[in-house]
């Protein structure tokens, strides 16, 4: 999208999808953002079925 934030890395410390849109956002600015999660089972959005929408059907599912 735009280089506004190239150069800048940004550590990400968050879950539950709202604050890592923000965090998806900055990427698309140009910064570098480095995604922590709870090595547990990751961001605990990723998980959530809502709607009848079954997270193991997703192509973002984990494959390790």
């Amino acid at each position: 999208m735009s280089g506004l934030l190239q150069g800048i890395r940004i550590v990400e410390l968050a879950s539950w999808t709202y604050v890592p849109s923000a965090g998806a956002a900055l990427s698309d600015w140009g910064a570098e953002v480095v995604k922590i999660e709870d090595t547990r089972g990751g961001d605990p959005c990723r998980y959530l079925n809502i709607g009848g929408l079954d997270p193991a059907q997703s192509r973002w599912t984990r494959t390790s």
